[in-house]
């Protein structure tokens, strides 16, 4: 199963896609709504989990457009 993160702190990044991939999830990281948006279109993850701040507050407008494509 591939897991996009999308997450503004790199450290906490690192340490979501560590346990992850320590439970067999595959992971692409996204460090803003538009680098995990071209993402998800890339790669067609099953799961998203998303910083509800990144770029600035914009969490919840990019889990909308994401769950619309």
């Amino acid at each position: 199963m591939l897991v996009l993160v999308a997450e503004r702190d790199r450290v906490a990044a690192d340490l979501q896609q560590f346990f992850l991939r320590t439970e067999g999830y595959d992971v692409q990281l996204a460090f803003d709504a538009g680098e995990a948006e071209e993402r998800w279109r890339e790669h067609r993850p099953e799961l998203a989990i998303v910083d509800l701040m990144i770029s600035g507050g914009k969490g919840t407008e990019l889990c909308r457009r994401l769950k619309e494509q």
